[in-house]
């Protein structure tokens, strides 16, 4: 009778019914894999890490987590092809996009507008010659497909000299939901995927939310991703990568950058060795990603991964870390992927 264990599990969660709203105030969400469920968890905790809560699985089927409108009361999930709304009340749920984007199409994490009205979303489609990013912005309510005739709208900025249309990725609001803060290049997922994106530089812009007063913020040789706002608009935190030789895009460590919007000021927050050179050399593995602030703008959630490259210390160690924007403190907090810090 044992191995019928884990299903009864499954039975019972999956019919979990939430009488109110979520209360995510001020919480970190994360998700885990777990096998026996063969689904994504998604937790929350506080920002010391303590108080971890399982509050929602992502319905069999429905692919991963994309995140919780700031109410609690709906939550977004998405696999190369669509994505869902649930209503976490009524467990409605409906098909918001339906994607298809030629050779190998994909969709990235989806984002609630801070007002939960909206949707932003990268999509694109990874091939070795014509890879292309598009970022899509999208009416909660209404369902969008490409067989007929997606009427999203795509951001198309307009302002300053702009990289091509096809190669925008990786969106973020603004608090106030004014504002949005993008790559202008390819993502490094595409990087990763397509030869012909291996020596394209990705930039951090902002924009409005329909494309228009487009402003290009860091201006380098590397590879600025995965940017995201201080509350207060000033300040966007990002990953930089460092890149001399394109042929081993997943070999370079990868640091945390914070960087002024008004003035161009860098501040770097972590210092791992930027080639991989430099990282065989010291035997070390560094890897850093997905940072979000904090409500009060004082620190950064990120996730990383560190260890050594070979030898009996092998073993890497991924979870998810906080650092005050100075740049000192920093503290593990819990294992998993890091989703949303809520206001």
């Amino acid at each position: 009778m044992k191995q019928y264990a884990p299903l009864a599990l499954y039975l019972v969660f999956s019919n979990t019914v939430f009488a109110a709203p979520l209360r995510l105030h001020n919480r970190l969400v994360f998700t885990r894999g777990e096998k026996l469920l063969h689904s994504e968890m998604v937790w929350t905790m506080n920002a010391e890490g303590g108080e971890q809560k399982r509050v929602w699985r992502v319905p069999s089927g429905y692919g991963q987590f994309g995140g919780f409108s700031s109410d609690g009361k709906s939550a977004l999930s998405f696999n190369p092809y669509n994505i869902y709304l649930h209503d976490l009340q009524t467990k409605r749920i409906q098909h918001v996009l339906v994607w298809s984007g030629g050779w190998s199409p994909y969709i990235s994490r989806p984002l609630f507008s801070p007002d939960g009205q909206q949707i932003l979303c990268e999509v694109g489609n990874f091939n070795q010659n014509t890879s292309y990013s598009e970022v899509l912005r999208l009416q909660v309510g209404k369902s969008y497909s490409v067989l007929n005739g997606l009427n999203a709208q795509k951001l198309l900025p307009v302002g300053e000299s702009v990289p091509p249309k096809n190669l925008w990725s990786e969106p973020c609001w603004s608090a106030d939901g004014k504002r949005i803060v993008v790559v202008g290049g390819p993502s490094y997922s595409l990087i990763r995927s397509a030869s012909n994106q291996a020596n394209a530089q990705a930039e951090i812009w902002t924009m409005n939310t329909d494309g228009t007063a487009a402003r290009q913020i860091t201006r380098n040789p590397a590879w600025d991703l995965q940017p995201t706002l201080s509350p207060n608009g000033k300040q966007i935190a990002f990953v930089r990568r460092v890149a001399i030789d394109q042929s081993d895009v997943d070999e370079y460590a990868s640091n945390l950058w914070i960087i002024d919007s008004t003035n161009g000021t860098e501040k770097q927050l972590t210092f791992f060795p930027e080639t991989y050179y430099e990282m065989l050399a010291k035997n070390i593995y560094a890897q850093v990603s997905t940072p979000l602030f904090s409500p009060n703008g004082a620190m950064l959630a990120f996730e990383q991964a560190t260890g050594q490259r070979w030898g009996k210390e092998q073993k890497i160690l991924r979870g998810i870390y906080r650092i005050g924007i100075n740049g000192k403190t920093t503290k593990r907090l819990s294992d998993g992927d890091l989703v949303q810090w809520i206001p």
